[in-house]
């Protein structure tokens, strides 16, 4: 999980753990890093828009054992 602290945000610390996640899959060859956010967090969506990022639509099934 990718969580910055409410005293941390916009001091540019999720840009850094963003660039970080994205160096170190270039470095280990990965095509993607896919992550999700709850349909209500609608701060951390516009950072990710923000970012750049790609949304897709996607249908995610959680199993509750």
């Amino acid at each position: 999980e990718l969580y910055v602290s409410a005293a941390a945000r916009s001091a540019g610390v999720g840009e850094q753990l963003i660039d970080g996640i994205r160096a170190l899959a270039r470095e280990r060859g990965d095509t993607r890093v896919i992550w999700t956010t709850g349909e209500e967090n609608k701060g951390s969506q516009r950072f990710y828009d923000r970012l750049g990022m790609r949304r897709e639509k996607k249908v995610y099934f959680v199993m509750d054992p």
